[in-house]
């Protein structure tokens, strides 16, 4: 999961956080199954710690 927290950290961008995920999920860039998968994993791993997590 590193790698592709890695790869997700990379192509995000300043745009609003709906615009984000829906690029992502369209691209797949993880090369998930299915777009479902690639939408639980932005959605219960990636946004929760690297978008709404706590500022250090």
């Amino acid at each position: 999961m590193l790698e592709e927290m890695r790869q997700l950290v990379r192509m995000w961008t300043d745009a609003p956080l709906d615009t984000n995920k829906a690029e992502v999920i369209r691209l797949n860039p993880l090369n998930k199954a299915t777009r479902a998968r690639a939408a639980d994993v932005l959605n219960r791993i990636f946004v929760p710690r690297f978008v709404e997590g706590p500022m250090k």
